[in-house]
């Protein structure tokens, strides 16, 4: 499973405080023993080995050492340091006193120093080795700030060299997606290829994202040059008739008749056509589609859409029939490039449709919007052919007639600037439905 980067670095801040307190504790404690044992341990020693030595030369005996240590010890104002054990040869304490003789094991105390009488004889001062018995830190000596200062700066510039080299590995996945993306887009980089499957979360989503990016900058380049490819082809065809006709006609192969005149005038509409509807569908892909609305009623836009595609469905003897439940439903919109794309529909159903077969529009309504299906006993369309029917000049895998592959588009265009939405269910020869759905007009103010 991928690391977020931001469980890494809490991870990593806690490993870190965890290590700064480790090391701040073992540079404390290693510090701080390291002045008991090599500066206070010794002044100590020193101190009381000449407070025992005096004591001895003045009475010759050690019973009552322990009096003249705590009348000395009185006498350091401020003193922080706890007066330490001493023992005869034997090991028997002779301070502090107790009224039971104790015995200690001089073994287990290595920092001991034997102070030497003037008879011969010896004692042995066993200063204390607990961190409790010296002064606190903010009255060590000199010496001991500086190393336990020099200590911490090792230790930050320790901290920043691991740092610069967790970062430099945690955002090298980073470098790697920059140094990629400046290559230009001949193919896609694969990103996420590259990065690796053990990559930190965001990295990789990022990667994923800037593939997804270049597979659809992909996509839109070779769309981009089918668009081409079908626009010269759409165009060709057209001109092809119109240069073949007038060449002829002008060498005087062919003569000039009103009938041939209709073909070239119409290969010229149908150029006509499909610039405008190219244009169109270009307005519309930006966002730049002018729509003029004005409110008309739902079944004034049916009955139009029906006069004017009639003929149509009479030429092949086809039954088509409209039905409006609500006369009194409002809808604004452009009516002219509504009705276009209606047009559009039928004429698509007109073209799948056997002669003596049946188109029906039904208009239905709700609260919020209008339904209008367009409804066909034609040849169908393929399943796999449905997701691609609003694509420029797509005509599916069994077209019919002679169209350009951009009527669909511009229904899918024009429906979609009027907020609405379109559906198409088809089962192969048994028809096809195309469902229409708009917002009804807002009330009058």
């Amino acid at each position: 499973m991928k690391n977020s980067i931001v469980t890494r670095n809490v991870i990593l801040s806690l490993v870190m405080i965890i290590v700064n307190f480790t090391i701040g504790s073992v540079i404390y404690f290693a510090v701080s023993y390291n002045t008991i044992t090599s500066v206070y341990i010794p002044l100590v020693t020193q101190r009381y080995t000449t407070i025992i030595q005096q004591h001895y030369a003045k009475y010759h005996n050690v019973t009552t050492l322990a009096d003249t240590i705590l009348t000395n010890y009185r006498q350091f104002v401020g003193e922080a340091f706890k007066p330490p054990m001493v023992s005869d040869a034997r090991g028997q304490v002779l301070y502090p006193a107790d009224h039971t003789p104790t015995t200690i094991n001089l073994s287990d105390y290595p920092y001991r120093a034997t102070v030497y009488l003037g008879d011969g004889n010896f004692v042995y001062v066993v200063p204390s080795t607990s961190f409790l018995d010296y002064p606190p830190m903010d009255q060590y000596p000199q010496q001991f700030l500086l190393a336990f200062f020099s200590m911490t700066i090792i230790a930050i510039i320790f901290n920043v060299i691991t740092m610069y080299f967790s970062t430099m590995r945690i955002l090298r996945p980073l470098f790697t997606l920059t140094k990629l993306s400046m290559i230009p887009l001949a193919s896609p980089q694969h990103f996420t290829t590259q990065l690796g499957s053990n990559t930190i979360l965001e990295f990789a989503q990022l990667a994923h994202a800037l593939d997804e990016r270049d597979n659809e900058i992909t996509r839109q380049i070779q769309l981009q040059r089918q668009l081409n490819a079908d626009i010269s082809h759409e165009l060709r065809n057209p001109l092809n008739v119109i240069n073949g006709y007038i060449e002829a006609m002008r060498d005087g192969d062919l003569p000039t008749t009103p009938n041939r005149l209709a073909i070239v005038h119409s290969e010229i509409q149908m150029l006509y056509k499909l610039v405008n509807d190219i244009r169109t569908l270009s307005l519309a892909e930006v966002n730049q589609l002018t729509l003029r609305r004005t409110k008309i009623s739902l079944i004034t836009l049916i009955s139009d859409t029906y006069e004017s595609l009639a003929p149509l469905c009479s030429e092949k003897n086809i039954t088509f029939t409209y039905a409006c439940r609500d006369h009194d439903a409002l809808i604004e919109i452009d009516k002219m490039r509504l009705i276009l794309a209606l047009y559009n529909i039928v004429e698509n159903a007109i073209r799948h449709t056997a002669i003596n077969g049946t188109i029906a529009i039904n208009a239905t309504t709700s609260n919020t919007d209008v339904a209008i299906a367009i409804s066909d006993n034609g040849t169908g369309i393929a399943l796999d052919d449905i997701p691609h029917l609003f694509e420029r000049f797509n005509r599916g895998s069994n077209p019919i007639g002679t169209g350009s592959g951009l009527g669909l588009a511009i229904v899918h265009a024009i429906v979609t600037a009027h907020h609405g939405t379109i559906a198409i269910h088809s089962t192969l020869a048994v028809g096809t439905t195309v469902t229409i759905t708009l917002p009804v007009a807002p009330p009058n103010a």
